[in-house]
């Protein structure tokens, strides 16, 4: 069985479409670029077939056979390698989009954390202030109530001394006495509400600062994981090579 000259022009310009395939192909990506140069070399075979002066038409059409499936096998490999890298480089593409959305998302909340910190001591500092203030203005009212307290109480023990009875001075100091313990007591109580308001702060910045010391965590095991992913990816290309190169 002879091939003619039209054949031979057709399979000559399958092997230029071949070259330019390779030319275009990805050339960053040794596995496609090494099926493209196994397809040329096939076609080359099959396109020198029918000058072979040393083998008989029947050798030739059993070659020609066999060359012909190893086209099919090879362009089945191309596809499949074509297919792989599409679906690879939209994966990689969802990745970066993933990723990039989960690093803008770690960095609203760190912005959060920081924000939240700095309202939480803001807060804590006015409410501190706040009652601090108020607990030196009793002080100082309960300091000159007690000045006059003491001034009526030697009042009160003079004009006895002389034997006068005195029920309104005395009247007037259980007054005074009684307005001193009030003040005492918002005192204690503001002091208490003091330090209800330092504990309760504390423990809110040592929540934040945990939940900020969880996510650093989180980040670091995802960041591992993806390293590991690029590894084992890696590996796999690595593999996938060697497979093709004992191929050939």
């Amino acid at each position: 069985m002879q091939v003619n000259n039209t054949n031979k022009t057709n399979i000559g310009g399958n092997i230029a479409l071949a070259k330019n395939d390779i030319n275009s192909a990805n050339q960053k990506d040794a596995i496609l670029k090494n099926l493209n140069k196994r397809l040329l070399g096939v076609k080359k075979k099959l396109y020198s077939l029918a000058d072979n002066k040393h083998l008989t038409d029947k050798e030739k059409e059993a070659m020609r056979e066999n060359l012909n499936e190893q086209l099919s096998e090879i362009k089945q490999l191309i596809s499949e390698r074509e297919f792989a890298l599409k679906k690879a480089k939209e994966e990689e593409l969802k990745a970066k989009r993933e990723e990039q959305a989960e690093k803008n998302k770690i960095n609203n909340k760190a912005v959060d954390y920081q924000a939240e910190e700095e309202k939480t001591e803001f807060t804590n500092l006015i409410n501190v202030t706040t009652s601090l203030s108020q607990v030196k203005t009793q002080r100082l009212t309960k300091l000159n109530m007690e000045k006059s307290a003491t001034r009526m109480r030697i009042e009160i023990e003079y004009d006895e001394s002389r034997g006068q009875n005195v029920p309104e001075k005395r009247e007037k100091l259980s007054k005074l006495n009684e307005k001193i313990a009030n003040v005492e007591s918002k005192i204690s109580e503001n002091m208490g509400k003091v330090n209800r308001e330092l504990k309760k702060n504390a423990k809110k910045l040592r929540t934040i600062s945990a939940e900020k010391a969880k996510q650093e965590k989180d980040e670091k095991i995802k960041e591992k994981e993806k390293q590991d992913k690029k590894v084992e990816k890696k590996q796999d290309e690595k593999s996938v090579k060697e497979t093709e190169a004992d191929k050939e």
